[in-house]
């Protein structure tokens, strides 16, 4: 009977690369997002129709969402998440205690946006998505993963961020602004 060897030479060689893989996917995985209570600069967005805005010109919190269609593992995980949290998000928009700017890693043009929409899956995204530099912004934000969510004030000072937003942190936290 051969004995078995975990540690001989290619056995080493496999869980190094192995190693490797594992630490290659949690480092692309990971975000260096802009901490709670960091004034961001102004940002700058474009409506669909083409209307040019800046958060400042808002008057009131904003929940920034980047949130991505394409990436083959996490389009069943947290998007969906965000996208079952978004009734509950648009509720609050509703009442008139934020804006909701949702940005996508689509192409930034309003056709491929309104085809995005015309997707059954993302209806719920309707009104709430704008154009923008998204590479730029993900960039500034620190956000090199998708989806991820801001929470800002007036001020654009952030309150709150994570990768997929608590309703009821986001209440807890706008009945204090």
């Amino acid at each position: 009977m051969k004995k078995v060897r975990f540690f001989d030479g290619k056995s080493i060689l496999v869980f190094g690369i192995i190693a490797l893989a594992f630490y290659t996917l949690w480092q692309s995985r990971f975000n260096e997002a802009l901490p709670e209570g960091y004034k961001a600069e102004k940002l700058e967005f474009r409506t669909l129709d083409g209307q040019n805005f800046t958060t400042d010109q808002i008057g009131m919190p904003v929940m920034l969402i980047f949130f991505n269609t394409k990436t083959f593992f996490t389009s069943n995980i947290y998007p969906n998440l965000i996208l079952k949290a978004m009734p509950e998000l648009k509720q609050i928009e509703k009442a008139g205690y934020v804006k909701i700017i949702v940005v996508t890693d689509t192409e930034q043009t309003p056709e491929s946006v309104k085809k995005l929409l015309g997707r059954n899956k993302y209806k719920i995204l309707e009104n709430s998505i704008y154009l923008s530099n998204t590479e730029l912004l993900s960039g500034y934000f620190g956000v090199r993963s998708w989806p991820h969510f801001f929470l800002m004030d007036r001020d654009n000072t952030i309150l709150y961020q994570d990768k997929v937003p608590s309703v009821d942190k986001v209440i807890r936290i706008l009945k204090g602004v």
